[in-house]
Order: C-alpha cells, then structure tokens, then sequence
C-alpha cells in the first residue's frame, strides 16, 4: 500500500473512533435532542432561516461532479480533465470574466460555502477508490468555538491515472472559513480563504480512432499524439464580509442577566474579495503537432505558456427586508462594487477597473395561493466592461398543487477577456468585438403536494454578436442572430420499492457554429427498501446517461479552447452503470460498476472528438456524517 493511501486510512479511521458512538438516526438529524443547521451567503443576505442537515441516500454513488451538476457535458475521458456544459445557460455575473475555465465544476467558490449551527464538531466524510488508481477523497468540518463563532473547512482530492497513454488528472480543493455574529447581533463577519489548484496531463487524444475501436475489453489502448504535455491551474480566493444589521434594540431578561438583541429589518454590508486564477501549459517534450501551430515555435517545439489575472473587488450593499410574515418575505437591495484587475500574459500586461451598481427587489412566497417577484437591474457606467448592462424580471404564482413561473432578461456584456487579447508561444490574436447581447424568456412549471413531484422549465434565448473558435482555433463573433430553445423534465415514479428517476432535455440551436446534442438525459431506476426496523436502507438499481449524436467540439490545450472541428460526430450511445448503496446510521457506502455495456456494440464511445469515456470499471466508497 503506498504512503498516500495509507495517510488517507488514517484520517478515515480515526474519525471512524466516532461512529460506534454515534447516535441511530433513520431519516433526518431533525430527530436529535441537539440539531446541526447550516446556512450560506446567499441565505444570510435574504434572512431565510437556517437549514437542517440529513442523513438521507442522495445519490451518493454518482460521486463524479459533473454527473451531479450537470445535464449534459464535454470531457476528455478521465475525471478532473477539461470540460465543458453540452447545455445551453447563458446567465453571467456582473464584472470582469477573464477566460473561459474548463475546470470550473470542481473548484470550490464563497458562495458555495456552508456556515455551520452545531453544538458538537461536525464532519462529513467521503471516500471513492477503484481502478486505475483512482482515488476521490473529501472531509468537510466545522466547529462552534461558541454559539457566535463557528469555523471550518472542506477539502477535496481528485487523482485518476486514466485508461489511456498520459491521462493522469490530480487536483487538491480546499477552503477555509469562519463566521461570527455578535452577542446582539448587531454585527456579522463571514471570511473564506480558498485555493484550488491541478496537473493534469494532455495527451491530445488518439492517433487512430479506428484502430483503437477494433479492441475490445478493459485493458484496450492506443498511441496518443502528444507524450509530454501539462497543463496546470492555480486558483486563490480570499473573501471577507461585514455585517451590520438595521432595527430595533430590545432586551432579553433571565434569571441572572438581562441582554440587548437587535430585531433584525435589514443590513449594510461592505465585501472585499480577492481572486487570482492562472493557467499553464508546459510542453516538457517539445511536442509538435496540428495542435500547436504557431511559426514561433524553436526548432525543438519545448515550451512554457502562462495566463493569469489577479481580481481586487469592494463591494457596498444595502438590503432591506419586510417584516416577516406567514404569507411573504420581501427584500430591497442596492449595492455599489469597484474592481482593479490586473491582467499578465507572455510580454503582456494590464492594469483596469470596474465599476457598477445593481438593484434587487424580491417578494418569496411562503403560503398558497401567493405571488412572488424577482426584479434585477444592473448597470456599468465606467471600467473595461462599460456599458454591461443586466435587466431582469420574474414571476411566480403558488397554490396548493403547482407552481407557475415566468420571465425576461436582458443582458448586454463584454466577451471575456482572453477571446480579445491573448498572447503566447503558440497563440496570439488582438480583437475588437461587440458586445454580447443575450435576450432570454423561460417559463416553468412544477406540480406540489405529491409525494414525487414533477418539474419543466423552457428556456428561449435570442442572441446577437456571439463569439466562438472557429475550426482553425481562432476566435470569431457572428453578425447573425443565433436562436436557441431548451426544455428540461424532471419526475420520479414510485411502485412500492421500485424508484424510477427521470431527467431529460430537449434543446436545439439555429445557427451551425453553436452544436449542441439535441436531446438527452438521465435514468435512474432502483429498489428501495429498508430493513430491521429501518435501521438498514438499501437501494440496488442502474443508471443510465444518453444524448443523441452531434458535432462535438474539439480540445486544444494551447489556447485552452474547446473549437468547431466537422470530422468526428459523436454519441448516440447510452452509458450504463449498475449500483448498490446501503445506509447504517449516518454511513452511507456504496458499490458501483460503471459502463457495463462496453463493447456490447460500439466499440468505443467519446464526449470529446478523439478522447474516448472510461472503460468499464469498479468502484466502492462511502460517506460518513458525524454530528449531534
């Protein structure tokens, strides 16, 4: 056993000391004495209150994160490699947008972040290993210092050496965080401290397709065009937000003391947050083929590329909430930010700013029969993205059995920063473009008051001005209007312990320069019952992930860039896993084969042109929670 599993069955261990300790919960930490809650930015900003944490099955075999996120998906055959969402979203935050991530599923982010409520440390657990070297470890903890302080962190290790020739992927997530409230809450203090970071391996996919398909079984390979190749990110993030809440003063009186509480009707806030991401590429052989072709190149083609831009951003905010109430709860939010970035590339760099100002309005129903509002208004006046302008509007109706929502938005912004400037060994390009104008309508509807509801949302998004790599890798805006439709549904089914869950999705777009699957989705079909007087759950059962064949784009690790190629069309082809999960107590563990149908009749199967998915394999893990 190497030195690094062995560190990991130490920690594992160690908090299993815990379990035997732990007291039986069948559904929820709700039927404690002491219960643990949590609550996020987001929540604190809007007073909702705080939420509990469960023990429930969650799918806790789908351990891979873009299953968990997403409908539909690009990667290069190996977990933690470079990505891309196969769904169409068009929804961007105000400011300036660097460049585009292709790891972006798996780094943590402050608004993300879970606070904790609890009255003994906290601890969840996960644990996956299988073939291939593959190893995915988390731990998430928090500790109350006191009632008013609560600190913690959640660490993420990925590593899989890969089925293919120079596929390893490795990455190390991790975030710290602290919060504290005073003893009148008057005053509130959130601060997160995140770094995430990654080597991964690019072997540019395979020489022969055809060659490799004539194999069959687990252990099938085939040459790879590039040997020596890396790319590297670094992602560092340092966010701290003050609190100072509006309202009245009361008082509070016990046998022994009497206190001041402040009643709660809103709060300023000041955010200061600092992000810096960087990208490398370090071609360690002198590799040089079709994916790097740039005249810039030495004789020996060895070289050692680098992005990054550092993010400086203070925030103002003012929120006014209604007074609570059984029927609504209300907010008004204005907030002013101020960005310094600075930007550097090979022989190149920026000094800019932003500024903008945002105006929120929400009503939240909480009873039937009842109407909410969301309403976002956001301008730039000055910086590098002047002239980015966010307009929005929703509406929702709830009754007793369904909910009923509608929308529009508008959004006017700038393209990202790298698909104007970019300057490398292998890549340079200098563009003026305009600026991205995204009209979107949707509208949704979800049953209530079922035991397995069921949910549809339509989405229309009419653009102007969009911006793509083209098939020479090069970035190129379109004076033509692109049109794009999607739907999603989602309904469970139940037959006495048989589960049948549904995910799909429609989705079709106008224009040849944005290709997209047409249809797709996610099956989940399993028994569920439970045993010695549901102290036992089990669930056995399959998984299955489809979308119908299309035009998928290319990777290029040069210039980070996911492009139009027209000679490899792709999928078609269901992924079919087998599972089995049982829980005991607050320990879920789970077995798992995944892509049992290889070889039944493709012989190989790609998201990415040239990067065939995993071959069949095992996996087992588990997840333990560890609280009041």
């Amino acid at each position: 056993m190497s030195r690094k599993f062995k560190i990991y069955y130490f920690i594992i261990l160690t908090f299993a000391a815990y379990f035997p300790n732990a007291k039986a919960q069948i559904d929820s930490a709700a039927l404690e004495k002491f219960i643990t809650f949590y609550t996020t930015e987001h929540n604190l900003d809007r007073n909702l209150p705080y939420v509990i944490v469960d023990t429930l099955i969650k799918k806790d075999e789908i351990y891979h994160p873009l299953y968990k996120k997403t409908l539909a998906f690009q990667d290069l055959g190996n977990i933690g490699s470079a990505h891309r969402n196969a769904f169409f979203n068009f929804d961007k935050e105000m400011g300036f947008n660097f460049t585009f991530n292709p790891y972006e599923t798996y780094f943590k982010k402050p608004s993300d972040i879970q606070y904790f409520l609890t009255k003994k440390p906290y601890a969840d657990i996960n644990y996956t290993q299988g073939q291939r070297e593959f190893l995915q470890f988390g731990i998430k903890a928090a500790l109350n210092l006191s009632p008013r302080i609560n600190i913690g962190g959640h660490y993420d290790r990925i590593t899989n050496e890969g089925f293919y020739v120079n596929q390893k992927t490795s990455g190390y997530y991790t975030s710290l965080f602290a919060s504290y409230f005073s003893k009148d809450q008057r005053y509130g203090l959130l601060t997160s401290f995140i770094r995430n970071r990654g080597i991964n391996n690019e072997n540019g996919g395979l020489r022969s397709d055809s060659l490799f398909e004539t194999l069959t079984g687990t252990d099938k390979s085939s040459d790879v065009r590039l040997t020596g190749t890396q790319s590297r990110y670094k992602s560092t993030n340092f966010q701290l937000k003050q609190y100072y809440y509006l309202g009245h003063k009361t008082w509070e009186y016990t046998d022994e003391d009497s206190s001041a509480i402040i009643q709660r009707n809103g709060f300023i806030s000041h955010t200061f947050n600092y992000h810096k991401e960087a990208y490398f590429l370090d071609n360690l052989l002198g590799d040089t083929s079709y994916l790097f072709p740039s005249k810039l190149l030495d004789s020996t083609g060895i070289f050692f590329d680098s992005i990054s831009a550092r993010t400086f951003t203070n925030s103002l905010a003012y929120n006014l909430w209604s007074k609570t109430n059984e029927r609504h709860q209300s907010l008004v939010s204005f907030s002013a930010h101020h960005q310094v970035i600075q930007t550097q590339m090979q022989n190149y760099g920026e000094n800019l700013q932003n500024f903008w100002g945002e105006f929120r309005l929400e009503r939240l129903p909480k009873s039937d029969n009842n109407i909410g509002v969301s309403i976002l208004a956001a301008y730039t006046p000055f910086g590098y993205n002047q002239n980015d302008i966010k307009l929005g509007g929703d509406l929702l109706f709830r009754s007793k059995k369904f909910s009923i929502s509608a929308g529009l938005s508008n959004q006017l912004r700038e393209v990202d920063y790298t698909l104007s400037r970019f300057y490398s060994n292998t890549f340079n390009w200098t563009n003026r473009y305009s600026k991205i104008n995204v009209l979107n309508w949707r509208a949704g509807l979800s049953t209530r008051g079922f035991r397995h509801n069921f949910h549809l949302r339509f989405n229309q998004y009419i653009v102007a001005n969009w911006v793509y790599f083209n098939q020479n890798v090069k970035p190129q805006q379109s004076n033509e209007i692109l049109l794009v439709n999607t739907l999603e549904a989602s309904k469970t089914f139940q037959i006495g312990i048989l589960w049948l869950e549904h995910n799909f999705f429609l989705q079709a777009s106008n224009r040849d320069y944005l290709r997209l699957p047409q249809m797709g989705g996610n099956i989940r079909y399993f028994l569920h019952t439970e045993l010695f007087k549901k102290a036992l759950e089990i669930e056995l059962g399959t998984n299955i992930n489809y979308n119908t064949s299309w035009e998928a784009y290319a990777w290029n690790p040069a210039a980070r860039a996911f492009y139009l190629q027209d000679n490899y069309t792709i999928g078609n082809y269901p992924l079919i896993d087998a599972f089995l999960n049982f829980k005991v107590l607050t320990a879920v563990f789970f077995l798992k084969m995944e892509h049992v149908n290889m070889d039944w009749t493709n012989k190989g199967f790609y998201l990415t042109p040239n990067h065939p998915i995993p071959l069949r394999a095992f996996r087992f893990g588990f997840r333990v929670r560890i609280y009041n």
